[in-house]
């Protein structure tokens, strides 16, 4: 049995890292061909941006790169672990979301000092927050363990 949950936390792990590998192909990609707002549907558009913040820009305003990588790179590492010990596979696909979501974002503020958002929904003149792929990894995941804590009581 131990060997089965070994297998699952080394592909859990691949898991992150290929969630990596794209998240920063489709960053390297906005920024290399959407300069400008490149309409993809009526509601959504891609167009970069820069987030000095964490979540949706809040305290941008702030000089906190170093620790918002700091406190990523402690979090991914101790969710790594958490992961590792996990019996339920629900449970570990989740944190490999969360895993594959913040490591992508602590590379863009290891490497440009922001991370690279460029996913504009909207809906007329609203539009939500812009975002990444590593945003949606991070909010699944969170969406995921909710989910399994419910169904745990």
């Amino acid at each position: 049995m131990e060997n089965a949950k070994l297998k699952l936390s080394i592909k859990c792990l691949f898991f992150s890292m290929s969630s990596i590998l794209i998240d920063q192909i489709t960053k390297t990609m906005a920024v290399s061909y959407a300069s400008s707002p490149v309409k993809i549907l009526n509601i959504l558009n891609f167009s970069v941006t820069y987030n000095r913040g964490i979540s949706f820009g809040v305290f941008a305003k702030y000089n906190l790169g170093f620790l918002l990588i700091a406190m990523s790179i402690l979090l991914s590492g101790l969710l790594c672990y958490i992961m590792f010990r996990a019996t339920n596979p629900f449970e570990k696909i989740s944190y490999s979301f969360f895993i594959g979501g913040a490591v992508g974002n602590v590379l863009d503020r290891c490497r440009y000092g922001h991370v690279i958002d460029f996913i504009d929904l909207h809906i007329s003149s609203w539009h939500f927050p812009t975002f990444n792929v590593a945003d949606i990894l991070l909010s699944f995941s969170c969406v995921m363990l909710i989910i399994l804590g419910f169904r745990q009581r």
